[in-house]
C-alpha cells in the first residue's frame, strides 16, 4: 500500500487554495455590488421622499405667500387652511431647508422640525418665469433642485440629482 508524497499533498493543497481564493473573490465582488445597489436605492428613496413632501405642500401655496432665502437653500410659505372664509385663512409658516448635517428639514409650526431625508448635499429653490430667481410677482412655478450622495463601505456612490418644477396655485 502506497501513500501520498509530500509533493502531491502540496500540489493538492495549492489547487484547493486557488479554488477557495476564486470563490472568495466572486463572493466579495457580489457583496460589494449588493451593498452599492442597496445604498443607492436607499439614497434615491430618501431623495424622492423629501422631494414629494416638499412639492405636495408647495403646490398648495401661491406666489404671494412664498419667501426664498437669498442663498436659495431655504423656502418659507403658507398654504390655505380654509378657502370658504373671506379673507382666506392661511396656515402658519412652513419651512424647508438643508441643515449642516446634510438633512432636509421641514419646520412647522415654528421650532418644530422633522427630518425628511439624509445624505442630501444640495437643496435649492428658484422661482421660474420672472426676470430673476426671486421675481415672485411674475412667477407661477418654483423649481426645486436636490442632490444626494453618500459612501457605502468607503466607496462613494454616484450622486443622485432630482429637479422638480412645481406649479403654484393661482387664487
Amino acid at each position: 500500500m502506497r501513500g501520498f508524497t509530500i509533493i502531491e499533498v502540496l500540489i493538492s493543497f495549492a489547487i484547493l487554495i486557488i479554488v477557495f481564493a476564486g470563490i472568495f473573490a466572486v463572493l466579495n465582488v457580489g457583496g460589494q455590488s449588493w451593498n452599492a445597489g442597496s445604498g443607492s436605492l436607499d439614497l434615491q428613496q430618501q431623495a424622492r421622499q423629501a422631494m414629494d413632501g416638499i412639492t405636495k405642500e408647495l403646490r398648495q401655496s401661491n406666489v404671494n405667500n412664498i419667501t426664498i432665502a437669498p442663498d436659495r437653500t431655504a423656502i418659507n410659505f403658507t398654504i390655505p387652511m380654509n378657502i370658504t372664509t373671506n379673507p382666506i385663512t392661511y396656515s402658519s409658516n412652513i419651512g424647508y431647508y438643508l441643515n449642516e448635517d446634510n438633512q432636509v428639514i421641514r419646520e412647522h409650526p415654528v421650532d418644530t422640525t422633522r427630518v425628511l431625508a439624509n445624505n442630501i448635499t444640495n437643496l435649492s429653490f428658484c422661482c421660474e418665469g420672472g426676470d430673476s430667481c426671486f421675481d415672485y410677482q411674475n412667477s407661477t412655478i418654483v423649481q426645486i433642485q436636490l442632490e444626494a450622495s453618500k459612501s457605502v463601505r468607503q466607496r462613494a456612490l454616484t450622486p443622485f440629482n432630482l429637479t422638480e418644477q412645481v406649479r403654484l396655485r393661482n387664487e
